[in-house]
């Protein structure tokens, strides 16, 4: 089974990967983060793509601010925004009776997700 310290070192390095190992919001490449949007209680969306941002270390520290979090917003766009807060609503017991699959199982869907994401090498930025 895929550790939970795996698919959160396979997140980190594809949500960074996939905004070209720079800050979204400034462009550095400083100390970069990757930035949940919806918390990592959140089991549902923890280890998806679309629910990071990759925030150098100081827009990270702003990024509870209203004016910042309006800019990952826009940035991420307000589907993929609505798409992962109601998904972050789900339990992941539910989140796994739907989709027919037990713990280990979306584990495994999830790590194998991330490193497709990681080989592709595609950007946000096109």
């Amino acid at each position: 089974m895929a550790s939970i310290g795996l698919l959160d070192s396979l997140w980190s390095k594809a949500v960074k990967k996939r905004d070209n190992n720079r800050c979204a919001l400034c462009g550095s490449s400083y100390m970069l983060e990757a930035h949940h949007v919806q918390i990592r209680k959140h089991k549902t969306t923890r280890w998806n793509i679309d629910n990071g941002i990759a925030l150098c270390y100081k827009c990270h520290g702003k990024c509870h601010s209203v004016e910042i979090y309006d800019k990952i917003r826009k940035y991420l766009g307000e589907e993929k925004i609505h798409a992962q807060s109601k998904l972050a609503t789900w339990t992941l017991k539910d989140y796994l009776m739907v989709d027919g699959l037990t713990v280990n199982e979306f584990r495994e869907q999830k790590k194998s997700e991330l490193k497709k994401a990681l080989c592709e090498g595609e950007s946000r930025i096109a």
